[in-house]
């Protein structure tokens, strides 16, 4: 089932503790896919870069601010995860440079195990029994 959100204002009840992943979609309407342990698939215009920015300040950060505060802590430069509200666990990574169009971010908290396709594609299987195919090494995931 696939369902279509066309304004970002409503990506509050869409964005958030059951979001498994989000995939940049290449189609004129399209800008990201939402993977949603619960509602499924559904399509929106934002990239998935934008959804990040605005589940961000739903929770009253910055992306920015985050990703500054990830790599001083932490020392990550690149790919750094983004910790978005810790007391409901949402956090997530991308696969690879947030501006990438094969970039998928993934939120951890969901994923039951990865497998490993090729050198550059990983399975990731979440615990709903759902799975992506990302193009990123085992490694990264």
């Amino acid at each position: 089932m696939s369902k279509v959100n066309d304004k970002l204002g409503k990506q509050e009840s869409i964005l958030g503790v059951t979001t498994l992943a989000i995939e940049r979609v290449m189609d004129e309407d399209y800008g990201a896919r939402i993977i949603d342990a619960l509602q499924g698939s559904i399509y929106v215009k934002e990239t998935p870069l934008e959804l990040i920015k605005h589940l961000c300040q739903t929770y009253l950060c910055t992306y920015e601010g985050r990703r500054q505060a990830t790599a001083k802590v932490f020392g990550y430069e690149k790919k750094s995860p983004i910790l978005i509200h810790q007391e409901e666990n949402i956090y997530t990574f991308p696969t690879s440079s947030p501006y990438a169009d094969e970039c998928v971010w993934l939120f951890p908290y969901h994923i039951k195990h990865t497998a490993r396709k090729t050198p550059s594609e990983t399975e990731v299987i979440f615990k709903n029994g759902e799975s992506i195919i990302v193009e990123a090494s085992y490694r990264t995931v």
